[in-house]
């Protein structure tokens, strides 16, 4: 994301904050594919993808017009970030991805076009390893936690993500070299295996 669009989001806020209703569709506009290819990624099914996003922009609004919005220049990570967790609620609450034959969502999951070659089975293993992998990110310091959320869930370049984040292409580059470092160590340590 380019400065222009971080100001343009500022000033579509601000607008939205004195009334103008248009300026959040706007912002929904620009947002909403990126934040639901992310959300799937997480609960994997339709429903829930769009539960979370209707709740996160919720959420944005009640901030905006409370006055609790601060996050000046850094809508794109309070978006992500408040999916995610809503995200992850969701899973741990038992909704979206807990894959269980009772609960309706498998068949969902199942007639998606994603999954449509995959056998049920696979779809478990497939879900449960998207949760692990992303624990794991949770898991790696900061900085490189950044990168590669930036990197992998919102399909940034190195470039726009060094802009983001106020360091070099270089500085970036190497966060996600230690990152991957500190995953593949992960992974060996927990015997996980992405291959199968």
């Amino acid at each position: 994301m380019n400065k222009d669009e971080v100001m343009n989001d500022e000033v579509l806020l601000t607008a939205f904050s004195r009334g103008n209703s248009e300026a959040f569709g706007a912002i929904v506009d620009r947002y909403k594919t990126k934040l639901a290819g992310y959300v799937y990624n997480i609960v994997g099914n339709k429903e829930d993808t769009d539960d979370i996003l209707q709740e996160t922009f919720m959420r944005l609004i009640i901030m905006v017009k409370s006055g609790r919005y601060t996050e000046s220049g850094r809508l794109n990570h309070l978006l992500f970030a408040m999916s995610r967790n809503l995200a992850f609620d969701y899973l741990k609450k038992g909704r979206g991805e807990a894959m269980t034959a009772d609960d309706g969502n498998i068949d969902a999951v199942a007639n998606s076009a994603r999954y449509a070659e995959l056998s049920t089975e696979a779809i478990i293993v497939a879900n449960q390893t998207n949760i692990d992998l992303k624990h794991m990110i949770d898991r790696l310091p900061e900085p490189q936690r950044q990168v590669v959320e930036m990197r992998v869930y919102e399909e940034k370049t190195f470039k726009e993500i060094s802009e983001l984040t106020g360091t070099s292409i270089n500085t970036t580059l190497g966060r996600m070299h230690y990152a991957l470092i500190n995953l593949r160590k992960m992974i060996a340590e927990n015997n996980y295996d992405f291959e199968n």
